[in-house]
This record gives C-alpha cells, structure tokens and sequence, in this order.
C-alpha cells in the first residue's frame, strides 16, 4: 500500500457551515442526559477528546474524528510531516485490498477490529460508516510500518460532491443514528 496527500481536515467549501457541523455535534452528542452518555464511545465519556472533520477524495469523502490526546498528536505530526494519518481507512480507487466493501451502504458499524496490510474499508456511491475502536497496521512500500489506532469515525461517502444541505442532512442523520446505537 502506498501512502497518498494528507487528509485534508477541513471543510473547504463548506466554510459558511462549519457552526452548524458544531451545532450538529453538539446537539446530538453533547447535550443528551446523562444516563445516555454513560453507554457512548469512552474517547466521548473521558476528557480530553479531539475533534476533527474534513473531506477528502474531490469532496466525495467526509470523515469525523475523536480522537484521545495520544492519537491526536500523531494526527497533527503526520500532518506536518506531510503525510496522510489515515492511510489504509479507507479506499476508494478499488485497487487495494480492504476488509469491508460498503457500496451504498448506511449505518454499517465496525468495532474492535484489527486489519493488517489492508484497507479498511473501500466506500463507493452514498455510503455511511461508524468505525470505533478498531486498529490498522500497513507495511508501506520500502519496510515502514503504520499502525494506528481509530478510536473512532463517522464516516459518509457521496456519489457526487454534495450540496451543503445534503451534507448537513447526511451527517445529522449519521450522527443521530450512532446515538441511537450507543443508547438502545
């Protein structure tokens, strides 16, 4: 597997939106009692948590991340180092192996996996995913090893670059469904 450009975590484009992806997250995960929460991810329950969001792949990719203080560190220097921090999440090009193939796919939940020199999962066409707790390791060309850990992901994939309001719909929708897991 070869590494490809750093994610890119922003929400270019959707710049004029960025309060109400807050206000989503917000909404459907900060402010639910708290009889609720006790049943959420622990990178949720436990302080601190790092947040980041950004699309990828021409805006047919939009990944949302929480992440531990450790994880967002390796995050951040990835990023300066210029690499991508998530290589081998996810594939879109079909040409890599991957242990989940999601091809119009809502709601799949992938938990407490470990995939080794694989994607994790390749998206295609209006996909969404919740990938919690789960572990790649890659060799990449040459003999670097990644390993890395997701504690956890909201992920959406769009056929088509999306409007913002299919994007917000999409993500709230996402968002509310991953609390009803958590809290059912």
């Amino acid at each position: 597997m070869s590494e490809k450009k750093p994610v890119s975590m922003s929400i270019e484009g959707f710049k004029d939106h960025r309060e109400e992806v807050i206000a989503l997250i917000s909404k459907r995960l900060l402010h639910v009692p708290k009889v609720a929460a006790k049943n959420f991810p622990k990178v949720i329950r436990e302080q601190p948590t790092h947040a980041r969001w950004g699309f990828e792949n021409e805006f047919r990719v939009f990944l949302l991340l929480f992440m531990t203080e450790k994880n967002d560190i390796r995050f951040a220097s990835e990023v300066v180092a210029g690499r991508n921090p998530f290589v081998g999440l996810f594939d879109t090009s079909g040409e890599v192996p991957v242990a989940f193939a999601l091809e119009n796919a809502q709601g799949t939940y992938i938990k407490s996996n470990v995939v080794e020199n694989m994607a994790l999962m390749r998206l295609s066409g209006d996909s969404s995913a919740i990938v919690e707790d789960t572990s790649i390791k890659l060799r990449i060309e040459g003999s670097k090893e990644i390993e890395y850990t997701i504690d956890l992901a909201l992920v959406l994939s769009f056929s088509e670059a999306p409007d913002s309001e299919q994007f917000l719909t999409r993500l709230d929708n996402l968002l509310s469904y991953a609390v009803s897991q958590w809290t059912s």
